[in-house]
């Protein structure tokens, strides 16, 4: 144990004399400030809140990534090419160790790095909102509530003059501090989609009076309605009407079953909802450090890059990767049907299939989008996260980084 706690301080060590952290640390309030001064939403306070949280939180992620991986490379090729990792190897060090002490150095240098992030985006989101008295309502965290009936999610046509409704379970308790909010995207019969369309939602808790609100929207756009503050309070259930009340243009609206009324139950604070994210992103750099410092053991710093960064682009095609093992089409031309799959298209199929696999554990949650809508990032997206890029995988790679170290060369004279 004190061999690894020495190889992680002086990997932290190695890490600060190397000007890395102190760039790190003020590219990081430099793009923060700068997303915030530059970029500036709809106008609106939720608008910049928005901005705060989805690209500033990308910008840090995307920054550390990039230097997690780098570093991670040129910590184990880098001394081996210098000549330098040959003190460390004279004495009674197993090379598992030193890939081990490297691996929770850049853990904790990655862990004050996103703290410090983390403080930067929750000090300028509170100075946005200072003098914002819809504050509260504005960083409420909040969870979906679940949809009762069989018929919740099919198709409605709610034709001009005609309501239809969705019942929902409140999710345990009541917050009255801040209000529930419906989520909706609505299809209508109006030929000119850039129109404004109109409608009616009524909102009616267990045992209470219905409350109306009128409001425009534009076809296939996202939409949200806040409901009172506190009309669920002591209620199990509530109820969510539509009312096709537009009677100067008259259409038609079509709710489908991939676009259903969701209704958004307050259940937290920013403060926990980041603390989570973070968590999320610690994991995904540890599983990063951890195949930076492999690739690093077997192959030198500029081909270890070049390996390691393959393998994010290829994380990031996952959405392709995915709707090809689930449809098995690459691409859909222009014109004419889906062409037929031929014995090379069933193999690379199948590759698709293994990577798919593969990766599938490591494009889970996506913390960035659900903090910025104030969705709540669920615990257990947490310790899955967790466990297994930060655990699962990061254990695998450390096997096979440990047998890679051990069967390379270091002293050998070029």
């Amino acid at each position: 144990m004190n061999i690894l706690r020495a190889i992680s301080g002086l990997t932290c060590r190695l890490v600060i004399r190397s000007r890395l952290f102190a760039c790190l640390f003020f590219l990081l309030l430099l793009g923060v400030v700068g997303l915030l001064l530059t970029i500036k939403g709809d106008g609106t306070p939720a608008g910049q809140v928005y901005v705060l949280l989805r690209y500033a939180l990308a910008y840090i992620q995307g920054l550390l990534s990039v230097a997690t991986l780098w570093t991670a490379c040129a910590l184990t090729a880098g001394e081996i090419e210098d000549r330098t990792l040959q003190m460390t190897l004279v004495r009674a060090v197993h090379r598992w160790q030193i890939w081990l002490g490297k691996w929770m150095g850049l853990l904790v240098v990655n862990a004050a790095l996103l703290l410090w992030g983390s403080a930067l985006i929750f000090g300028l989101v509170q100075w946005t909102l200072r003098d914002n008295l819809e504050c509260e309502q504005l960083l409420a965290v909040r969870r979906e509530a679940v949809r009762l009936g069989e018929e919740a999610a099919s198709l409605r046509v709610v034709a001009p003059g005609e309501r239809t409704e969705w019942r929902f379970r409140v999710l345990g308790r009541s917050v009255s501090t801040a209000a529930p909010t419906l989520e909706y995207v609505w299809q209508s019969s109006d030929p000119e989609r850039l129109k404004l369309t109109e409608g009616r939602w009524e909102f009616r808790a267990e045992g209470g009076m219905p409350i109306s609100v009128t409001v425009t929207n534009f076809t296939g756009r996202r939409g949200w309605v806040r409901a009172p503050v506190g009309m669920t309070a002591g209620a199990s259930e509530m109820t969510v009407a539509f009312e096709n009340n537009n009677r100067r243009h008259p259409v038609t609206f079509v709710f489908t079953p991939e676009n259903q009324p969701v209704l958004l139950m307050p259940a937290g604070t920013l403060t926990g909802n980041l603390g989570r994210a973070i968590f999320v992103l610690w994991a995904r750099l540890a599983f990063l450090a951890a195949l930076g410092i492999t690739v690093g053991c077997l192959l030198s710093t500029p081909v270890a890059a070049f390996v390691s960064f393959s393998c994010v682009v290829v994380l990031a095609f996952s959405g392709y990767i995915r709707s090809v093992v689930a449809t098995g089409v690459f691409y859909v031309p222009h014109e004419g049907g889906t062409p037929e799959m031929g014995p090379l298209d069933a193999g690379i199929h199948a590759l698709f299939r293994a990577v798919e696999w593969v990766i599938r554990p490591l494009t889970g949650v996506d913390p960035l989008t659900l903090l910025a809508e104030g969705r709540q990032i669920a615990g257990a997206a947490v310790v899955s996260a967790v466990f297994w890029q930060a655990a699962v995988y990061a254990a695998v790679l450390w096997l096979a980084g440990s047998w890679l170290f051990s069967r390379r060369e270091i002293g050998a004279v070029a």
